[in-house]
């Protein structure tokens, strides 16, 4: 995936997150890699770590709608622990979910 297609994602979750009244996070660095992230990553879902210090996404490759619900849940991860000071993976799996398709459906369009 490239940089411009995960600066959009962010973009859209970034608004999505405002919707539901969460806090943006300010997010750091995002890396999508085939390779396992360094220690210091906390592990919110399948494929998706985040660094609660630097607020940054780390998310194993795969196919564009892999990705893409990864970068939803590690975003919306931050997001709550940022409102709330904790990690609740299942808020954020479940906004994930809920917001997968019309943030799938924007970036194949913008194609």
């Amino acid at each position: 995936m490239d940089a411009e297609t995960v600066r959009e994602v962010l973009l859209l979750a970034e608004s999505l997150a405002a919707r539901e009244g969460l806090v943006a996070p300010s997010v750091g660095q995002v890396v999508v890699s085939g390779e396992p992230p360094g220690s210091g990553m906390v592990k919110v879902y399948e494929g998706v770590w985040v660094d609660l210090v630097s607020e940054s996404i780390y998310v194993e490759e795969g196919t564009l709608d892999n990705v893409v619900f990864r970068l939803l849940v590690g975003y919306f991860a931050l997001s709550v622990y940022k409102s709330f000071g904790k990690i609740h993976w299942e808020v954020a799996r479940d906004l994930a979910r809920k917001h997968f398709f019309t943030v799938l459906v924007k970036l194949v369009r913008a194609r």
